[in-house]
């Protein structure tokens, strides 16, 4: 089974952006990993914040040491058993499973680095570490556009993110509007699909201005935002600076390698972390937009 997937997803040619057709696989590993490089980068201009006064006070005191407290033996052991055993291992080569089996082992190591990053620690380059699995969208994709980047991240990495995570889960539904779904305990985004079904049944309704439709879609969204907007959001918010320290933390040391016909090419630094966390943030960027 392995072996057939692997064949099935060997890539053999890549069209580039400017039409040329590329064989080589040393030309092919080249051109992927200076393609993720560019597409994992901001290249954007800081622009000031447009009608910052939409964004409500919502965060108190009470959230922001919430948030920062740091963690309790006990919360760590249970978001470690929380998470997936069976989870692919990212490049520390450790799936979550040996950590979960092993705990009585490593716990106290687990604990002390866990404590250490929610004192305001930077990440280690060899958690950041992060392998990039493409996935074809469809069979004989040829463009690296047509392949969905899966991040395979070390077990700090994921471990840290839902910690965070769990937090803000109590305090993102006061944030997110009621009609945002996605990514908030408790709301389900087929609710959406729903009622956007029953609006195009009446869009024919006579009303005084006529009746449209639009359908919005951000393109490559995660790769696309900028982070120091987003960090801007969330002072809005009035999430502490130390909260978004956390979280600049834990993302702004990441790095990258791509798999590409089974093997590792690269290591790159770059910004667009993609973790369960990045989800939740990702609503607080879409308040905005809807605004």
């Amino acid at each position: 089974m392995d072996n057939r997937n692997t064949t099935k997803n060997y890539i053999h040619k890549i069209i580039k952006s400017d039409g040329t057709i590329i064989d080589s696989e040393e030309l092919i590993c080249k051109s992927g990993v200076e393609h993720f490089r560019n597409r994992f980068n901001d290249h954007f201009t800081n622009a000031p914040l447009m009608n910052p006064h939409v964004i409500p006070h919502i965060i108190n005191d009470f959230d922001n040491d919430y948030l920062y407290l740091l963690p309790y033996d006990v919360e760590i052991y249970n978001v470690v058993m929380d998470l997936n055993g069976d989870s692919i291992a990212g490049p520390d080569g450790f799936t979550t499973k040996f950590f979960q089996k092993c705990w009585d082992i490593v716990k106290v190591d687990i604990i002390d680095a866990v404590i250490d990053f929610f004192k305001g620690s930077p990440y280690l380059k060899f958690f950041t570490s992060t392998n990039i699995v493409l996935i074809p969208k469809i069979v004989g994709d040829n463009k690296w556009n047509d392949f969905r980047p899966i991040s395979l991240c070390s077990f700090f990495n994921k471990l840290i993110s839902k910690i965070i995570s769990k937090r803000l889960e109590s305090i993102l539904p006061r944030i997110i509007s009621c009609n945002q779904t996605g990514f908030v305990k408790g709301r389900i985004i087929f609710d959406n699909v729903l009622l956007t079904q029953e609006l195009a049944h009446e869009i024919n309704t006579k009303v005084k201005c006529g009746n449209i439709i639009l359908k919005l879609d951000i393109s490559k969204p995660y790769d696309n935002l900028n982070w120091n907007f987003l960090y801007k959001v969330l002072s809005l918010f009035d999430f502490s600076d130390f909260f978004i320290k956390l979280i600049k933390n834990s993302i702004d040391n990441c790095h990258f390698s791509v798999i590409i016909n089974s093997r590792n090419h690269g290591f790159f630094k770059s910004c667009k972390k993609r973790s369960h966390l990045f989800e939740y943030i990702f609503t607080c960027f879409q308040k905005k937009l809807t605004h």
